[in-house]
């Protein structure tokens, strides 16, 4: 279930300002954390439509603008992960012979909730002589919390499998980054052409991982301080060239 707001307000077509809030309720949480209420707002200055600005024709246009925002994502949620499951089959060995029974076939999280994401953005709009070069920068700050750390390890004293665990809210990623498009737009005689160009840059990071220690799948890591998913495998001292080269090494 959803409930969506939205509130748009401009003052003289120069200060623009917007807020949304989203109010999400998913059956895939436990009552009492199935509920996700996430705010936004945003607000821009055409700095063009300005009086001081009017005479200057070779700006068509100037905006800042800045904003932030909060979402919400299940995840890698299950559709049951807030309940305990059992299995049935081989339970056990007795007189010799194998026993049927029931035993914990998954554990229950009540406390799973949603993955939260903070946003924060600015940005310059700029477009010159009569739009035909427009630039748009921005700059971001995205954090992800509470994202689903799968079969975190469970203690020796638990007697079960880790492959049990349920799970948890417990990582949290950060990527910022800055964005820039350049566009060039022209007419010769009944031609028009239209050239542009966008140039990214991106700063991954896990900044938490809620005490559980480095995650490792096959050749990569995930590590607080790191990328997500950086490379794991042997460091390579070098190559050997020459049969000389394996002659003067110290290990033969």
């Amino acid at each position: 279930q959803s409930v969506f707001f939205c509130f748009n307000y401009s003052y003289n077509n120069k200060y623009l300002f917007e807020s949304s809030l989203r109010v999400d309720q998913s059956s895939k949480f436990a009552p009492g954390h199935r509920k996700g209420v996430f705010p936004s707002f945003s607000g821009a200055w055409r700095i063009s439509q300005e009086e001081f600005l009017q005479s200057v024709d070779w700006i068509s246009e100037l905006k800042i603008r800045g904003s932030w925002g909060k979402l919400g994502s299940v995840g890698n949620v299950g559709n049951y992960d807030y309940f305990d499951g059992l299995k049935t089959g081989v339970g056990a060995i007795l007189d010799q012979g194998k026993q049927d029974g029931v035993f914990p076939g998954k554990l229950a999280n009540p406390t799973l909730s949603w993955e939260k994401v903070d946003m924060t953005n600015i940005g310059l709009d700029l477009a010159l002589w009569q739009n035909k070069l427009s630039l748009q920068l921005d700059a971001f700050d995205r954090m992800t919390n509470g994202i689903l750390l799968v079969n975190p390890s469970l203690p020796d004293e638990a007697g079960l499998d880790d492959k049990l665990s349920p799970s948890v809210n417990l990582a949290k990623v950060r990527n910022k980054g800055i964005e820039l498009s350049l566009t060039h737009n022209n007419r010769i005689g009944e031609f028009n052409y239209s050239v542009g160009g966008n140039f990214s840059r991106i700063w991954n990071t896990v900044d938490n991982l809620g005490g559980q220690g480095d995650q490792i799948s096959g050749n990569y890591i995930n590590r607080v301080g790191e990328s997500i998913g950086s490379f794991y495998m042997w460091e390579a001292d070098g190559l050997f060239a020459t049969d000389a080269e394996v002659a003067a090494h110290a290990k033969q």
